[in-house]
């Protein structure tokens, strides 16, 4: 039998709710606290607890992994121009996975949230929660990524912080 554009748009509609909601159970089941932030009562409880530990006093460089990149990232656009950021470095970040895009407090393409010199985002190709595509089509202007290619424990924050370049990175902004 023939299937018609309308119909074939409509199955293809069906699967894609059918999709979303199987992320939603698998965030559920395996992210519980990237769950409990996007849809749970626990998302200002999580940016109070990374906004007490940033100095007021000082530029800040802030390197935060997974689900404290989607945190902080949300807390930027809170706090717009209040916070003199020098970089934001951001390791195995889920910020390009639908699911998080479309559950941030200010979505792309939402300006940057804060004037800073650096945004680099350190990614392994086989790192699940990351997706191995460069964050610069969604966020654009400013962010610059480095794709690692050979590490074991690919969304481990120890594989990210062990790179000889981010240390040369971090050297660099602090001016040693």
């Amino acid at each position: 039998a023939d299937v018609t554009a309308e119909e074939g748009m409509q199955t293809f509609d069906d699967l894609s709710a059918e999709l979303k909601t199987r992320t939603l159970k698998l965030l559920r089941w395996w992210f519980k606290d990237t769950y409990a932030y996007l849809f749970g009562d626990k998302r200002e409880a999580m940016q109070d607890r990374v906004l007490s530990e940033l100095p007021t006093d000082r530029p800040v460089i802030i390197v935060a992994h997974s689900l404290g990149s989607v945190i902080t990232y949300d807390l930027l656009h809170k706090l717009g121009s209040d916070t003199d950021l020098a970089a934001f470095i951001t390791l195995g970040s889920p910020l390009g996975q639908d699911a998080i895009v479309e559950n941030l407090e200010s979505p792309p393409p939402a300006t940057p949230p804060v004037a800073f010199e650096v945004w680099l985002d350190i990614y392994h190709r086989k790192d699940r929660v990351h997706g191995d595509a460069s964050l610069i089509p969604i966020y654009g202007g400013g962010l610059g990524d480095r794709r690692l290619e050979s590490a074991k424990k690919h969304h481990k924050a120890q594989t990210y912080l062990g790179q000889a370049f981010l240390r040369d990175e971090l050297e660099r902004l602090l001016g040693h």
